[in-house]
């Protein structure tokens, strides 16, 4: 009954994106069509890119439209052998007949690709990006906000707070950009580090390999203000934990102060700090809009910046799509991490 409630939970929520996307972009259909052509073109031109992207029709015609390519189950032509109709017929008439099939996204109205293929494209390069900037978020925040609980109230606890506070104080735009300029171009003699650059690189000699240099100055930009975060997540959450009695009951065994925190302290304090971990996650789609830009990094946050700045509809609808499915599935999935560390919650 549960995963019921939460199917149905994401079925109203994806299609509330869809509405949203759709009348918040698709009122812009005039300039698609002019950022494609150019404002030089004539009329008769535009009118036939329109009527070819469907652009000439009612918006409530639109939209339903695009709902039945959106959905599993659509009503299509029987005599097309387009990719948008291939998939398995449920019923099949003379003229029309219902097929189950994978979501159609349309095409670019940029450069005709299918925008599935444009967004398989590009998400590695952000999966890859945000992977690695939350390891490091992780790693370097559970730490030291470990450390920071252990050494309450000193110097070091002091210093390692006011660090974090000013990593949450800086935009990740600004922060893309100092970093860029000090480690990639000021100090590039020492740091080696190039300033733009993507996960695929071409050499000469070495042909088409991964490139981790490039990943160096995005991957840290992107997980400053995660760490800070984690950071003092951690910290209170440790800190809460060395004040139950359970805790005090451990120490009172005799148990060293690792194995009072490895075997009662870390477990139960992790639930806050999962719950932050997987927020951020997801938030760092977002904040790789700007670190994608600035560093010339390809993923979905450049491809949204030229989307945009094209007014490509198909394609900003397909990232928007996708990273709602992302946030949902990282909502799962930490409800499942919740169960496995608190026996509570099963």
């Amino acid at each position: 009954m549960q995963q019921g409630r939460k199917i149905l939970l994401w079925f109203f929520t994806l299609l509330g994106v869809v509405t949203l996307v759709f009348f918040l972009f698709f009122g812009l259909s005039s300039d698609a069509v002019e950022s494609a052509l150019g404002q030089n073109s004539d009329e008769k031109t535009r009118q036939a890119m329109r009527s070819k992207w469907g652009l000439d029709q009612p918006l409530s015609s639109q939209y339903l439209q695009t709902l039945n390519r959106l959905s599993p189950i659509g009503l299509h032509p029987t005599d097309s052998t387009s990719k948008e109709y291939s998939g398995v017929w449920i019923w099949k008439g003379e003229k029309e007949g219902c097929l189950l099939k994978w979501p159609y996204l349309g095409k670019s109205f940029q450069n005709d690709r299918y925008v599935a293929d444009l967004l398989m494209e590009s998400l590695p390069g952000t999966a890859i990006l945000a992977l690695s900037a939350m390891g490091l978020a992780m790693l370097l925040g559970l730490s030291l906000g470990a450390i920071t609980a252990w050494n309450q109230g000193t110097w070091l606890d002091r210093f390692l707070v006011g660090f974090s506070t000013l990593g949450i104080s800086i935009p990740s735009y600004l922060a893309a950009v100092l970093a860029a300029f000090f480690l990639g171009y000021w100090w590039h003699d020492i740091t080696g580090l190039p300033i733009s650059g993507s996960w695929m690189d071409y050499d000469v000699w070495e042909g088409k390999h991964i490139a981790w240099k490039n990943l160096v100055l995005p991957a840290f930009t992107l997980g400053i203000r995660p760490l800070a975060v984690i950071l003092q997540m951690s910290r209170s959450s440790f800190l809460e934990t060395y004040s139950t009695d359970f805790v005090r009951m451990a120490r009172a065994k005799g148990l060293s102060e690792w194995q009072v925190f490895s075997r009662h302290v870390l477990r139960n304090s992790l639930a806050p700090v999962v719950t932050t971990i997987t927020g951020w996650l997801a938030s760092l789609l977002a904040g790789a809009v700007f670190v994608e830009s600035i560093f010339g990094w390809k993923g979905l946050g450049k491809l949204t910046v030229d989307a945009l700045n094209a007014s490509d509809l198909p394609v900003l609808m397909g990232i928007v799509l996708l990273v709602s499915l992302i946030f949902m599935v990282l909502q799962a999935l930490t409800d499942q991490i919740h169960r496995w560390i608190d026996p509570r919650i099963r």
